[in-house]
């Protein structure tokens, strides 16, 4: 009577799907951290140095608001904003 080894193929299985879920998990953080350019070393660029836990800063792109900018200053002032200025960062 021959007798064979035992197939560890439900190992392998699980084995596999582990590192592709390790591996997709990895990915995906590294794409995150490149699309919104986050990494190592980069100096952070604060707005405001006096944004702090009871106060917070908004800001907003010029160029990209247009002809709108003067606008959203004008309704932040009439909504109650403490300050309202522009600032080139």
């Amino acid at each position: 009577m021959v007798e064979s080894q035992p197939v560890h193929f439900p190992s392998f299985i699980i084995i596999t799907l582990v590192l592709t879920i390790a591996s997709i998990t990895i990915l995906s953080l590294l794409t995150f951290s490149v699309r919104a350019k986050i990494f190592p070393g980069k100096k952070y660029v604060l707005p405001d140095l006096r944004a702090t836990d009871d106060k917070f800063v908004m800001v907003f792109d010029s160029e990209k608001a247009g002809t709108g900018f003067e606008d959203l200053n004008r309704m932040m002032k009439d909504c109650g904003a403490e300050e309202v200025y522009s600032k080139e960062l």
